[in-house]
């Protein structure tokens, strides 16, 4: 397996959008918190958009959580034209990411990179200040919607 969305080590920037910034304790209720935080964004994104987001959230901050030996997760949050970017940080020693063969049956968790590279239409990390994970959901044009515009 390849990630094939990796976008390289640059963290992305909001280019003037209004960003979210949370402060998220570093516990296991740290993931509901940050889709929390997303759900203002219901209302303005596409369903697809919102819930794969919703789901990455998840992920990231359950994992920064998981991994990091920090105290908090920094979340930043922002939307532009139907997309939504997050970018999970905290005071870990950041990751490579590595391709691993997913064929163990009996193997626990590892499903992360996977999940974020067929999910999120581009994602990255990286280690400055502090490590990070940043990913941007966009809309997908599937079937349906194609339909409605021919």
């Amino acid at each position: 397996m390849t990630y094939t969305r990796w976008q390289g080590p640059d963290r992305p920037l909001s280019k003037g959008v209004v960003v979210t910034r949370l402060r998220l304790e570093a516990d296991k209720d740290a993931p509901a918190r940050a889709r929390a935080a997303l759900a203002p964004l219901r209302r303005h994104l596409a369903e697809d958009v919102f819930e794969r987001a919703e789901l990455l959230a998840s992920e990231v901050v359950t994992n920064a959580v998981r991994y990091s030996g920090g105290d908090e997760v920094r979340l930043d949050i922002w939307r532009t034209a139907g997309s939504v970017a997050v970018v999970a940080s905290d005071d870990g020693p950041g990751f490579e990411p590595r391709p691993r063969r997913m064929t163990d049956p009996d193997r626990e968790g590892g499903f992360g990179l996977p999940l974020l590279d067929t999910l999120s239409e581009a994602w990255g990390s990286g280690t400055d200040a502090d490590s990070w994970v940043w990913f941007e959901c966009r809309p997908r044009l599937n079937g349906d919607l194609i339909t409605r515009f021919v």
